[in-house]
């Protein structure tokens, strides 16, 4: 991953650990996936707050959580119902919240495209009308009760998409 030059908490004395997070975040993302438009918001509420960050495409969630998750500034145990801090030294220099979310979603022309490709490579025929669903992605059809490799069709999908990195960009070590 390429290295961004991240805001300190000495520099930034007057903003708040969420703020600073999500400007560091943005930071990151631009260095890393420098054709990937994000989207980062960061809220905050009487539980906590939270930075979340959506984008179009571009690299997987896997790939940029790996990148955002070092600003989440500890993890819930819910057979507890407890927060737990971690007191990170990076979360105190570089800003982060209680909790950081990510989600990808795929342009209707990427998961037409993407189906398609699947459907070939498995040898299944799709029905060629395809429509645009009220979520925003493309309701693409196959017989309804087909499995592959015993998964629901639309779950081996969802499975298949996910794993493709839409960024173009060359990720450097």
């Amino acid at each position: 991953m390429s290295k961004a030059t991240l805001l300190k908490r000495k520099d930034n004395a007057g903003i708040s650990d969420r703020i600073l997070g999500a400007k560091n975040i943005r930071r990151e993302l631009k260095a890393n996936f420098p054709n990937t438009k994000f989207s980062v918001k960061s809220e905050i509420y009487s539980g906590g707050d939270s930075i979340k960050v959506y984008w179009t495409d571009g690299p997987t969630s896997e790939t940029v959580t790996a990148i955002i998750e070092k600003y989440q500034e500890g993890t819930f145990d819910g057979m507890i119902d407890l927060y737990s801090y971690s007191g990170d030294q990076f979360n105190e220099d570089h800003g982060g919240a209680k909790y950081v979310f990510g989600q990808r979603d795929n342009s209707v022309e990427v998961e037409v495209e993407q189906f398609e490709k699947m459907c070939d490579e498995l040898g299944l025929e799709i029905d060629s009308d395809v429509k645009q669903s009220t979520y925003g992605g493309a309701w693409l059809s196959i017989d309804d009760s087909a499995r592959i490799f015993d998964t629901w069709a639309t779950t081996y999908f969802r499975q298949y998409i996910s794993k493709i990195d839409f960024s173009g960009n060359e990720v450097t070590a």
